[in-house]
């Protein structure tokens, strides 16, 4: 009896061991052809960005800085030349110099409309003519600009004042007088500029006036 029971249980395990052997079989291969292929462990290399600059070509010396300009022609006004102190003379490089031989505060008395009385600088400007030709004097300009921010000083018509006018003959000298209302408290920082003649550059004398 026992063993009809122990044969029955050895070919009761035989027969699932055969029905596992036939799942194996059956489903082995179809699985290994449906798993997906495994991802690449190494990423394609990115391409190269259109125009891209190397560290090299970064590194490159700087480009040159820009030259400094000389001084520009501002609201329709010829260039200036570096400026001299009110006590030097400056030279415009023809021959034609040019010099503030003396400014000193005065109370103007003026005339005329659109003139007023009051605190001013008087601005007596020497031209010396060193060119071989005689030199015209109707042209001369002379300004006066005052404090850091060179604010215009208006002209007063002075009875004192003797503009410029006439011919200059070669070697020779004039001096023209022109007044100028400033404040008194406001004259740390004077600048008295003179054109001997249109297009010329301006001589610029700048420095305090007591």
């Amino acid at each position: 009896m026992q063993r009809k029971r122990l044969a029955g249980i050895v070919a009761a395990v035989v027969v699932a061991i055969a029905l596992v052997v036939v799942l194996v079989v059956a489903t082995g291969g179809n699985g290994a052809r449906n798993r997906p292929a495994a991802a690449s462990s190494s990423s394609p290399a990115t391409p190269a960005a259109t125009g891209s600059t190397s560290p090299a070509a970064t590194s490159s010396a700087p480009a040159p800085s820009a030259a400094v300009p000389s001084a520009p022609s501002v609201a329709g006004m010829p260039p200036s030349l570096p400026p001299v102190a009110l006590t030097k003379e400056a030279a415009v490089g023809n021959g034609v110099t040019a010099r503030v031989s003396s400014i000193k505060s005065v109370t103007a008395s003026a005339s005329g409309r659109g003139n007023v009385d009051g605190p001013a600088l008087e601005v007596h400007v020497r031209i010396t003519n060193g060119t071989a030709k005689a030199l015209s004097l109707d042209e001369v300009e002379v300004a006066l600009f005052y404090t850091e921010q060179d604010t215009s000083a208006s002209p007063v018509a002075d009875r004192a004042g003797v503009p410029f006018q006439g011919t200059l003959e070669p070697g020779a000298s004039a001096e023209g007088t022109y007044a100028f209302t400033v404040p008194a408290d406001e004259r740390d920082h004077v600048t008295v500029t003179v054109g001997y003649t249109a297009g010329a550059p301006l001589l610029v004398f700048s420095g305090p006036v007591s």
